[in-house]
């Protein structure tokens, strides 16, 4: 039972006969989806077969010039045409003839004279094979590709798509993100990195967030990174799906533990933490923080133009968090200074960008990232594991508050070194900035920190 073509099929019809092109014409028409395009130029048939690729090529044996063999020989030449659907007519019944048709390359015959329900099958015939090899090129082709992507994925490992990631990806995002997810990576890449991508199963993800050792927060870090480079390995098509897909992470580490109260570093911790096995940019910083109890954002965005060694004070200007005020420097404070101000070079800032990236987005000069001391902080706590509780930068200000209360400084002269208000009306009618008074009491202060030096405690 045949079905009528439901595309539109082009036909070429290749005659000498005026006659026999109008009768294959009438005949072609009569077929849906067909439209005749009649040659009786040979050379001109083949020309626009060649461009045009048809559906279905029928052409007459005998013509004058180039006959129907030569036809199809020129052809079969062209790769493109080489599968196309070729019908030829011919009144010659000489099984020789077919013969040679049949290896210069045609489909099918029909012999003159022509019967109309023969022809109709036999050119239906003719496009359902031309449309079964198109499908089945398209088919080989499709899976050639997914063949070659599979070839190109199956052996990547969770290193390789760690690489891919960073590069795509990652490099892309704030400097932050780029240090917080480099240090998980890191540690991905040691715990799953010969691992194939396809392998990985939640159970492996859980495992990776179980082995490491750390806060709620780093955790939390950790498991986006996770997420992230299955979302990349995912969208590249090397995974059908994410394994962290119906994870949740409480059920690993719990809920976010409820916002601590600021810490008081002890004297032995204050130890510590003053010849903390630190870089000497990072270890400045935090000595200086500590000793002058300012906020974090302060000191990464202190100018060198702000900071008068020979005056030893620093001046802090007005920002959202606090008023302008001017801190009086001891000389161990003021000495720190100087050797930031002298690795600094020609930056502008004490404490300048340390990412190339960075630098770049603010035309070739910026202070340091934000999160650059506590990630120094946490970095050295977990590597050295000192004999120190967690803190965060912020709670070296509570450490210096409380401290100068034990080094007996009054409480309103405290709060001034923090540049806290006064409160009540005392804070509206006191506009006294207990300059010296501050300055004696960070002396105080400084000259503890001092001595907290000369310990040298251990650190394990």
């Amino acid at each position: 039972m045949f079905t009528a073509p439901t595309a539109m099929n082009r036909i070429a019809i290749v005659d000498d006969s005026e006659i026999n092109l109008t009768l294959f014409k009438a005949l072609v028409s009569r077929i849906p989806g067909c439209v005749p395009e009649c040659f009786v130029q040979a050379e001109a048939g083949l020309a626009w077969c060649l461009e045009q690729r048809p559906e279905l090529i029928i052409v007459d044996y005998m013509m004058p010039g180039m006959d129907g063999l030569e036809f199809v020989r020129r052809l079969r030449e062209s790769p493109a045409c080489a599968e196309l659907p070729l019908l030829m007519i011919t009144a010659n019944v000489d099984k020789q003839v077919r013969y040679e048709a049949l290896q210069r390359g045609a489909t099918d015959f029909l012999t003159k004279p022509v019967d109309r329900i023969e022809f109709d099958a036999r050119v239906r015939n003719m496009l359902a094979l031309g449309e079964s090899r198109r499908h089945l090129a398209d088919r080989a082709a499709w899976l050639a590709d997914e063949v070659r992507k599979a070839k190109s994925h199956r052996d990547w490992t969770i290193r390789e798509l760690i690489r891919d990631y960073k590069e795509l990806v990652l490099s892309t995002l704030a400097e932050s993100t780029q240090r917080s997810y480099g240090r998980n990576l890191k540690r991905i890449e040691n715990g799953m990195g010969a691992m194939s991508v396809q392998s990985v199963a939640p159970a492996d993800v859980v495992a990776q967030i179980e082995r490491v050792k750390a806060g709620w927060v780093e955790l939390f870090t950790l498991w986006c990174a996770l997420r992230g480079i299955f979302k990349h390995a995912a969208g590249k098509k090397l995974i059908v799906a994410s394994p962290c897909a119906g994870i949740q992470l409480e059920a690993i580490i719990g809920k976010r533990p409820e916002k601590r109260t600021r810490l008081m570093l002890t004297d032995d911790e204050i130890a510590v933490l003053m010849n903390a096995d630190m870089n000497l940019e990072n270890l400045l910083s935090v000595r200086i923080l500590l000793a002058t109890g300012v906020r974090i954002s302060e000191l990464n965005n202190a100018l060198k133009a702000n900071v008068h060694l020979e005056e030893k004070r620093w001046h802090i200007p007005k920002t959202k968090t606090g008023n302008a005020i001017d801190i009086p420097l001891s000389k161990a404070v003021t000495e720190w200074f100087e050797t930031l101000i002298d690795i600094a070079g020609n930056s502008d800032y004490v404490l300048p960008a340390r990412s190339r990236a960075r630098m770049a987005r603010y035309d070739g000069d910026a202070a340091v990232s934000k999160d650059a001391m506590r990630e120094a902080i946490d970095y050295w706590i977990e590597q050295h594991s000192p004999k120190i509780r967690r803190f965060t930068p912020h709670d070296l200000r509570s450490t210096m508050k409380s401290h100068l209360r034990k080094l007996g400084v009054p409480r309103e002269v405290s709060e001034m070194c923090l540049n806290h208000k006064l409160p009540g009306v005392e804070g509206i009618y006191d506009q006294h900035t207990y300059y010296d008074e501050r300055r004696i009491a960070l002396e105080k202060w400084s000259d503890f920190l001092i001595k907290s030096l000369r310990k040298k405690p251990c650190s394990k």
